[in-house]
């Protein structure tokens, strides 16, 4: 089925869930794509992995995500043990 988005697109009915790693997608289009990077954006998830590549988009706005704290805890885990981050 389609649906128009928020942003008045077109685009067929992905789950609702935002996917941290794009691999995983069921379907993979470019829909699917394009929307799971959206709803991320949406809630202020700008970067998202594609298998171990980082997709990031830019918010044009400061978010609090290069506290201290969270460097601190990226830098010891391992690529895929705390949601995407750079």
């Amino acid at each position: 089925p389609l649906a128009v988005d928020h942003w008045g697109e077109q685009s067929q009915q992905i789950p609702s869930s935002r996917q941290q790693d794009m691999v995983l997608l069921d379907p993979l289009t470019e829909d699917s794509l394009l929307s799971n990077l959206k709803k991320r954006f949406n809630k202020n998830e700008i970067y998202t992995y594609i298998g171990n590549v980082v997709v990031s988009i830019n918010p044009y706005q400061s978010l609090p995500i290069y506290t201290p704290e969270m460097i601190a805890e990226y830098r010891k885990c391992n690529l895929y043990e705390l949601r995407p981050h750079m």
